[in-house]
């Protein structure tokens, strides 16, 4: 019998209909169909009663249908609404077009959600995935433990890294269910915004191989400060009055038995990141054949617009980023930074200083490394300035120009716009899920096979052939654009190599030299808990 069921017409007494039943090792999944099947809330992980910190189990096989057929619990988390979520959230959401079967094997693209490690979820009202299911592909976004459950970080009582944990429990639950859903599970691209991109390349540097195919980063890489050393969670705790002078293992048990809204209020204002914990993460990438892995990657071209809406003291901001950044930072070296991006408009100089700093010039320094482990890497810029750019238009922010997280307007049908997009807006949504969903179909954005005649053709990145392709308005290739300013930062890490914190990609060149120097990306995540 087929193993995916569509039953189009069982109708109740009260006129009803029931959905669509998808039938993977998992158990029996029953959904809904309406512009697009959807199965919500699939768990995937069973957390552990005695210590919601522990490594979640695989949750058992079904023995009666799953009603997949409502937006599930999110994650705890402290938001903007205040506290929200439950402990036992670890679900998936699956995504597909109407009537397919499990003859159809459509690429499957996994969405890894952004929000600082401490909030979001992947929830159908907060991710719609209209326009890429449109796309003929099955997207899947999925739900993990945040802020002080997901990634506390003690490795002496064996808790570390366990959102990322979660993560990797999903994409497991992925691989081996999702042809029962009409999916490819050998064609599955990985993809995520800001901490959902972090955790994406960590899954890409440390994680199994053959969980996924492809990935798309969209600002963030793992080689930043915001990978936690194991201290800084201890440090802080210690400081708290409930948890002084307790040792380890009784500290741990403390934690296990406070209430879970209680303990994410209380910890609420802490940044939990991802550690170096020498298991799950170790302070050299692990993977390094990548000769089999496609990557897309790039970011907004003013992404710290966000970092500098409630404040008109940008001279300050220099001096916070590059000592969150190093070690030993001296005054002339916060005087070379504010000349070298000095142009008379002090706004427009920090903005440019705050996006190199904290994405582009880690992005830079991440696609050496995968050039040189042999990975197939596509390169953009975002920099449209529309009506649907998520951030400026949610925050209010002045000024020209994308920043952090304005692409997902374009990607996903936000609750936050109401109206139909106009007609500009239109055309970047097209292109944009054009391109994504080819470089999941295909590996490329622009395949030759598939190529249509409105799309520039977008070439593979290379030290030699080093062209971006910028999406604007219109998309156009143009030629590597920041020399200068990636010189001056070469020089800079060159001299301070001994200053610096996070994960070592090694085996990378800089200035044509292969050099072991601690990285960073995305500072601004040490200091704001909420990005996306």
């Amino acid at each position: 019998m087929c193993a995916l069921i569509y039953v189009l017409l069982c109708v109740t007494a009260c006129g009803a209909v029931r959905g669509p039943l998808a039938r993977p090792a998992a158990g029996p999944v029953r959904g809904l169909a309406r512009d697009f099947t959807m199965f919500l809330g699939v768990p995937y992980g069973k957390i552990q009663e005695d210590n919601y910190f522990s490594e979640a189990l695989p949750y058992p096989a079904f023995t009666e249908e799953f009603q997949a057929t409502e937006n599930p619990v999110i994650c705890p988390q402290h938001n903007r609404r205040g506290f929200e979520g439950e402990i036992h959230c670890l679900n998936l959401n699956i995504y597909t077009p109407n009537n397919i079967t499990t003859n159809s094997k459509l690429p499957v693209m996994v969405y890894i959600h952004g929000g600082g490690f401490t909030e979001g979820d992947g929830n159908l009202n907060s991710l719609p995935p209209t326009f890429l299911i449109n796309k003929d592909v099955i997207v899947v976004t999925i739900n993990y433990r945040l802020g002080i459950y997901g990634f506390l970080c003690l490795p002496q009582v064996g808790i570390s890294n366990q959102g990322l944990k979660d993560q990797q429990l999903a994409l497991k639950w992925i691989k081996s269910n999702i042809a029962a859903f009409g999916g490819d599970d050998s064609n599955i691209t990985l993809f995520g915004h800001s901490a959902g991109s972090i955790s994406v390349d960590i899954h890409l540097l440390y994680g199994p191989n053959d969980l996924f195919s492809k990935v798309i980063l969209q600002s963030g890489q793992i080689i930043s400060p915001i990978v936690n050393q194991v201290v800084s969670d201890e440090e802080f705790l210690r400081g708290t009055d409930s948890f002084r002078n307790l040792s380890d293992y009784d500290w741990m048990n403390h934690l296990t038995q406070m209430n879970v809204s209680e303990l994410i209020t209380l910890t609420k204002e802490h940044a939990f990141r991802p550690c170096i914990d020498g298991n799950f993460i170790t302070k050299y990438a692990k993977n390094y054949a990548l000769k089999d892995k496609s990557v897309l990657i790039g970011n907004a071209n003013k992404e710290m617009l966000f970092f500098y809406k409630d404040t008109n003291d940008y001279i300050s901001k220099y001096d916070q980023l590059l000592k969150m950044a190093f070690t030993g930072i001296e005054s002339t070296d916060i005087e070379s930074f504010k000349t070298f991006y000095s142009t008379g408009n002090t706004k427009d100089d920090a903005v440019r200083f705050g996006t190199d700093i904290a994405f582009s010039y880690p992005l830079e320094r991440s696609v050496r490394y995968y050039l040189d482990n042999r990975a197939t890497v596509f390169r953009y810029l975002f920099s449209y300035d529309g009506e649907r750019n998520y951030v400026k238009i949610r925050d209010n922010i002045i000024g020209e120009g994308a920043t952090h997280g304005d692409e997902l307007g374009y990607l996903f049908q936000l609750p936050l716009f109401f109206k139909p997009p106009s007609e500009n807006d239109m055309r970047v949504i097209e292109y944009i899920t054009t391109v994504w969903t080819n470089f999941a179909k295909y590996g490329d954005p622009t395949p030759t096979m598939k190529q249509e005649s409105s799309l520039p053709s977008w070439p593979k990145y290379d030290k030699i052939n080093n062209y971006i392709m910028t999406i604007g308005s219109n998309a156009s290739v143009v030629k590597y654009p920041w020399l200068k300013s990636v010189a001056f930062w070469d020089e800079f890490y060159k001299n301070h190599e001994g200053h610096t914190i996070g994960i070592r990609l090694n085996n990378y060149s800089m200035n044509n030299a292969r050099n072991n120097v601690l990285s960073y990306s995305l500072i601004v995540l040490v200091t704001i808990n909420v990005l996306f």
